[in-house]
């Protein structure tokens, strides 16, 4: 019999061993962020940016037979939030920085 699961979890502890690496990953990218952004409060929001999007990814793996249905739903919200966030942009007066003129008066 042909398995055509990507991902096969065995038993309970390869669960838990999932998770810890996850939680390892993240932290470290967390404290790397903390280093180069010098800011503990944007680290911890990356952070749980990471962790949702790695939560989501595992659920999608998981649960085969709803991946469309999920994938469906997560792009909806991913979309709304981009246009919740930048529904006050102004986009037609957004400009491409070009070579300004140095045109001296005199």
């Amino acid at each position: 019999m042909v398995e055509s699961t990507i991902l096969v979890i065995e038993d309970k502890s390869s669960i838990a061993d999932n998770i810890v690496y996850a939680l390892a990953i993240i932290l470290m990218q967390a404290g790397y962020c903390a280093a180069i952004l010098g800011s503990a409060r944007r680290a911890l929001i990356i952070g749980g940016f990471v962790t949702l999007l790695y939560s989501y990814l595992y659920t999608l793996l998981i649960n085969q037979d709803y991946a469309l249905l999920a994938g469906s739903i997560g792009l909806f919200f991913l979309l709304a939030t981009v246009m919740y966030l930048t529904r006050k942009i102004d986009w037609c007066r957004i400009s491409l920085p070009g070579p300004t003129s140095t045109k001296q008066a005199g």
